[in-house]
Order: C-alpha cells, then sequence, then structure tokens
C-alpha cells in the first residue's frame, strides 16, 4: 500500500510539472501526499494515529489506511509488498523516496502543491478546505 501511495505522489507531481497551469494537478498533488501521510501515520502508530481526523466530505474513494497498521510490526521494503506497483529499479527507487519523507515533509510538500494551486484558482473553495485540512493535523 504505501509503495503505491509513494508511485502515485510521484505521478501526480510528474503531471503537475507538465501541465503547469493546470489547478487541480497542483490539488491533485496535496491529496496524493496526504494520502502518504495519512498511511504513514497508521503505520508507525496504528489505528489511533489519527483519531478525531476527519476528511473532508466532498473527498472519493475508500481511503482506508488502516490495512498498514493490522498487526504489521515492520513493513516490507519497497517493493517487496504484495500488490506492489513498484516493480522495476526506478519504481522501486522512487516508492522508497517518497516513503523515506517524514511526516513534516510530506505535509509541507501538500501545503506547497496548495498554495500552486491557489496561485492557479484561488476561488476554488476545496483548495482551502486542502489547506485548513493540513494545518490541523496533529503532527
Amino acid at each position: 500500500m504505501l509503495d503505491n501511495l509513494a508511485l502515485a505522489l510521484r505521478a501526480t507531481e510528474y503531471a503537475a510539472k507538465t501541465e503547469l497551469n493546470d489547478w487541480t494537478t497542483h490539488y491533485k498533488v496535496g491529496w496524493a501526499a496526504v494520502d502518504l501521510l495519512l498511511a504513514r501515520g497508521y503505520a508507525e502508530l496504528g489505528r489511533q494515529a489519527w483519531a478525531g481526523v476527519t476528511l473532508p466530505p466532498h473527498l472519493t474513494g475508500d481511503h482506508d489506511w488502516s490495512p498498514v497498521a493490522e498487526g504489521l510490526e515492520d513493513l516490507p521494503a519497497p517493493g517487496e509488498a504484495q500488490g506492489s506497483l513498484a516493480s522495476d529499479n526506478a519504481s522501486i527507487s522512487a516508492a522508497a523516496h517518497y516513503r523515506s519523507l517524514g511526516k513534516l515533509e510530506l505535509r509541507e510538500l501538500a501545503l506547497e502543491a496548495a498554495r500552486e494551486a491557489d496561485a492557479r484558482n484561488p476561488l476554488e473553495p476545496r483548495i482551502d478546505e486542502l489547506q485548513k485540512f493540513l494545518e490541523s493535523l496533529p503532527l
């Protein structure tokens, strides 16, 4: 799960660099970083990691990070988890890079992406929600 979230973050960052003027690509980078950040919290602290944290209601998808907290004392190395999309040297290296980022680094990456999105579409309320959500996280 962590590999796949890390690779999703890499893909959204690539999209944001490719589509510089599209606010949604930067916004998606922010939420991809949030996904990895929350999953990392579950992996490190278990189910209580984000007690009281509520995702904004407009988000779609499963957003169930609890599998990483279910009895895993040692998480698989990048590329070794069952179902991991990190299958070659480049993707394993990318997964390792993003997985190595600390929670504060991931939050800053997400905040920077939100600022980039806001610069392109300052009237979009979902960007404000993302920024407020990130600022409310207990890190």
